[in-house]
Parts: C-alpha cells; structure tokens; sequence
C-alpha cells in the first residue's frame, strides 16, 4: 500500500503539463483562469532545444496556480489558434489569449513573463 501511494504521489507530481489535443484544448482554455499553451512537435530541433527551460518553468508557475498544457501541432488544428510556427507559447486569461511568443525561450524568460500577468 505504501508503494502505491509513493507511486501515485510521484506520478501526479512529474504530470506538471496537460497533453492536451484538438478536442481538449479549448475547454483547458475556459475551464482555468491562467493558462500557458506550448505548441510544440517532436520533430522541432527548437522545441527541443526549449524542452529542459520549459519544464523548469512550468514547475515553478504551476506552484503559482498556473495551469501548463502541451499542444502537439502534428494533432493539426493549431492553426485556428493562430500558431504557424513552432515553438510558440501563448498566454490565455479568463479563456481569452493574452499575449503569444515564437521560438526558444529560457525558463527565466517564460517565469518573468508569465508573473506579469499574475499581478494584474
């Protein structure tokens, strides 16, 4: 019993990011009052590039009441969010996106822009 619990403890804290696809993510979107999208693809040497500063970050902003979702563009549909190049991060507000940044990005850069939004 207590390796389950072990088990289920650690594996809901590696979960930092939603995995979210065509059908989910806009109800991620309106469900949460903040939430940073990365649209991202395996294939994307700058998504890769990205991947350890972004899993830092998202530790730190889901600790400030963040909700972090992954959007793997070769799901299609990206698009209709207005995302044509990869990395890109978009910021949404009460279901609404805020603001939107294009390429790689460091975890202090993501944590600064991200905590601006939290003081509003």
């Amino acid at each position: 019993m207590k390796k389950l619990a072990l088990i289920l403890l650690l594996s809901s804290s590696l979960a930092l990011a939603l995995s979210v696809g065509p059908k989910s993510l806009n109800r991620v979107i309106h469900s949460h009052k903040i939430v940073l999208v990365k649209f991202w693809a395996s294939w994307c040497i700058p998504c890769s590039i990205m991947k350890p500063d972004f899993e830092a970050a998202k530790r730190v902003l889901k600790k400030k009441g963040v909700t972090v979702a992954e959007y793997n563009v070769d799901l299609g549909g990206s698009t209709k969010y207005g995302v044509y190049t990869i990395p890109t991060l978009i910021l949404y507000v009460n279901g609404k996106a805020i603001e939107q940044k294009q390429g790689v990005l460091d975890k202090d850069s993501i944590i600064m822009w991200v905590e601006g939004y939290l003081r509003k």
